[in-house]
């Protein structure tokens, strides 16, 4: 990663410089690619899985589901909402819609406000070979935290961002099977094989590289480590009275936790922990801010009153136990707070 921030060549030159830029980009993508066990070259670097959410929609008629990412609101074609979460934010595989114009089914891996994790190789299987139509899937907050495998899931087409595993911030890629002819997102350059014109972010794209190996070599100590830390999370939050947990009890990230308050505003449970120096956040940092229930919450069969009063709290390799019972803590006295 260090090198990055010596070579300032352009990764297209054909002279040293550009060279080494090219070796750094190459060896990112190597790192990328065995990360997830798919192949270098299915693997195209973007500005993050936002991107590469919209460069899938642009380019296939999506069927996806209705807890997917904001993102997935977006692109030249957009996306139809077909397939209905239950209450736990599990999506089913079978669509409720004529998938006659469909080109592809998109489902969030782990969903990034609740955490609940899907069934990856059944859906995948149920599209590919039920269906036949290509899977995507946003994988923001599975890759890094949980074992995530392209040729055990079958997926065809899988986002990430650097940042939710250690790396930078603006940097991320897209995953598409070889034999799978996707559209270019930008045009103008012969970049990441005349798929997405423009020079090559060489420092994001070495950090990504060095992220996503130690923290996919890190998995075996890692999974265990957030689990515990998240259930005395969870089991301590939950003592509070008028608390739900939100999503999957137990089919769930190990570095998410979600809850509904009764009687509580969530905007005013994050500022209440932020003057405690907790970072929290009422939904997705991505709808952070808007006003009202997230879509997420609503899909999921919360009411206004109830989804109102929501918090999501995440927990990171840096993470101690201490940390986490100062956060029980906090949470309980700002709950009884705001409630007085």
């Amino acid at each position: 990663m260090h090198d990055a921030f010596d070579i300032y060549g352009n990764p297209s030159s054909l002279h040293y410089a550009g060279a080494e830029a090219r070796k750094l980009v190459e060896k990112a993508r190597s790192k990328v690619a065995k990360a997830i066990n798919a192949e270098p070259d299915e693997i195209y670097f973007t500005s993050g899985a936002t991107e590469a959410n919209i460069w899938v929609l642009s380019a296939f008629s999506t069927v996806k589901s209705n807890v997917e990412h904001s993102s997935m609101e977006y692109g030249r074609r957009g996306g139809i909402v077909g397939l209905e979460s239950d209450h736990l934010g599990i999506v089913p595989s079978k669509p409720v819609i004529d998938l006659t114009f469909i080109d592809t089914m998109s489902i969030l891996w782990v969903n990034n406000e609740v955490g609940t994790v899907q069934d990856m190789k059944s859906l995948a299987s149920w599209a590919t070979n039920s269906a036949d139509k290509l899977f995507h899937t946003d994988a923001t907050q599975a890759v890094g935290h949980i074992s995530v495998d392209v040729r055990e899931t079958g997926v065809d087409l899988l986002s990430m961002s650097a940042h939710k595993f250690g790396g930078p911030k603006g940097i991320g890629a897209l995953f598409v099977r070889r034999g799978v002819d996707i559209l270019p997102m930008l045009h103008g350059g012969h970049q990441e094989a005349g798929k997405r014109a423009g020079t090559e972010n060489v420092i994001g794209i070495a950090g990504m590289g060095a992220a996503i190996e130690w923290a996919t070599n890190n998995l075996d100590k890692s999974v265990p480590y957030l689990t515990k830390l998240r259930d005395i999370l969870i089991d301590g939050i939950l003592s509070i009275l008028g608390t739900e947990l939100t999503g999957h009890p137990t089919q769930r990230s190990p570095s998410i936790a979600s809850f509904v308050f009764r009687g509580i505003d969530g905007q005013a449970l994050v500022l209440a922990l932020d003057e405690r120096g907790v970072c929290a956040s009422s939904g997705s940092a991505c709808s952070e801010g808007q006003v009202g229930v997230s879509h997420v919450l609503k899909a999921m069969g919360y009411t206004e009153e109830t989804g109102r009063g929501s918090l999501r709290l995440s927990i990171g390799w840096d993470t101690t136990e201490a940390d986490v019972r100062y956060v029980i803590r906090a949470v309980k006295e700002s709950v009884e707070e705001l409630r007085k």
